[in-house]
């Protein structure tokens, strides 16, 4: 079987959001067509993912010596892909996830090697190009170079259409977010039962780690001191954890805890009353499980939540987000908003399916218009119909992109059929 898609991730979460997705076409028509790759970007966080998901790639990139540095890091990615490509000449598809480096990577390999980009995710925007850094430049020309894009929203499809994508290559599927936490929840163990009310925060982005964290370490002590019976657990990120230790102090209500497993993080939820963060995976999974969520953002490209009146609120203002939390801790959520069904990665799946091994139709076309009509006018005449129509017809005007799948035998009208009508007409 020819391994003609190729799956890349690179982080933690494009992990979570691509694994639904891979375990989904493992048992699929397509389980000997697809390969995976790693680009390795966060190496210490891949392995206990891969374990979880029972996740092998095929490849892994080694290690490159510029985390620190975005434009070495994207060479050093697209050169380790460059080589994939290479050595796998029936490459035709490159599914990709988010805004990453990777994503940018994956983009310029799909695109200068004439290869098929999907991108999954599509569509976010902040609309302000630095905000997040490098992401929203990253998600963008992911768009331009993608084959085909599959949107969380409606909001997310508005927005490619906005900059000239055609509809018919988008399909809105929810995000795989939402598949991932509905099995982890479905097969995972509850290991906080017994646990006081938790607030859940996370942080990671590279414009909060440098002076922002600051900030919001002065939210949590100020807000511990007011609600000693709440337990805040601050979930750190590699990226900024020593930081956050030696600058938070000591609580008896704050718990800083490294990186956890991914079944033990959504665990998290089941005791939580508030979610603090600035991850767009956390947000979408506190919303989806109706908690109020505090995005500590400057902005944020999810905002369907915000337009439903879902309890959230985007803001790096302490005295913003303590009133939120006050008003919002005790309040019962009436506003139930999702973003996805759980069942994106099998919407994939079956496009995936119908456009890498589409169904043979023994069709006859028919145009529209009066050479179409006569045509069905002069089988019903002769007493034909039933050859006639033990194929598919399709009846079309302008738009034979309609038509999907090998087209086996057909037979297309043109004006020359005009006769055909006119005798029709003539013998009615």
């Amino acid at each position: 079987m020819r391994k003609n898609i190729l799956i890349v991730f690179g982080t933690r979460p494009e992990i979570i959001k691509l694994a639904p997705l891979i375990l989904s076409l493992k048992e699929s028509p397509l389980r000997d067509n697809f390969i995976v790759a790693s680009t390795s970007q966060h190496e210490d966080l891949l392995d206990e993912q891969l374990n979880y998901w029972k996740i092998t790639p095929d490849y892994f990139l080694t290690l490159s010596p510029y985390k620190g540095n975005l434009v070495r890091l994207l060479s050093h990615t697209i050169s380790g892909l460059q080589d994939i490509v290479e050595q796998i000449a029936t490459i035709e598809y490159v599914i990709v996830q988010g805004d990453t480096n990777t994503a940018l990577a994956c983009s310029m390999i799909a695109f200068l090697n004439q290869t098929k980009l999907i991108h999954i995710e599509a569509g976010l925007r902040s609309f302000d190009l630095k905000n997040p850094f490098p992401e929203e430049f990253n998600r963008i020309v992911a768009s331009r170079a993608a084959h085909f894009h599959f949107t969380p929203t409606e909001t997310s499809k508005t927005n490619l259409l906005n900059e000239g994508v055609t509809s018919s290559k988008i399909m809105v599927v929810g995000n795989t977010v939402i598949d991932a936490l509905n099995y982890t929840k479905k097969n995972g163990q509850n290991i906080t039962a017994n646990n006081p009310s938790t607030v859940l925060i996370t942080l990671h982005r590279r414009e909060n780690t440098h002076t922002n964290y600051l900030i919001l370490i002065e939210v949590v002590n100020d807000l511990a001191n007011q609600h000693p019976d709440l337990n805040f657990v601050w979930i750190t990120h590699p990226n900024c954890s020593e930081k956050i230790r030696s600058a938070i102090g000591v609580s008896n209500n704050i718990e800083i805890q490294e990186h956890l497993p991914y079944p033990q993080f959504i665990s998290l939820y089941d005791s939580a009353k508030m979610v603090v963060t600035d991850s767009g995976g956390v947000s979408e999974e506190g919303i989806h499980l109706g908690l109020p969520i505090i995005i500590f953002r400057e902005t944020t490209e999810r905002t369907e939540a915000i337009t439903e009146n879902y309890p959230m609120i985007v803001s790096l203002e302490k005295d913003k987000i303590i009133s939120f939390f006050n008003s919002n801790l005790n309040r019962v959520n009436t506003i139930q908003y999702s973003y996805g069904d759980g069942n994106a990665s099998q919407k994939i799946v079956n496009w995936l399916c119908s456009e890498i091994d589409p169904v043979d139709y023994d069709t006859l076309i028919i145009g529209g218009g009066p050479a179409g009509t006569g045509i069905l006018l002069k089988v019903l005449k002769d007493g034909t119909s039933d050859s006639f129509f033990n194929k598919r017809v399709a009846l079309i005007e302008n738009s034979s992109f309609l038509i999907k799948g090998n087209i086996t035998q057909y037979k297309v009208n043109s004006d020359t059929f005009s006769d055909v009508f006119l005798e029709c007409l003539e013998g009615a």
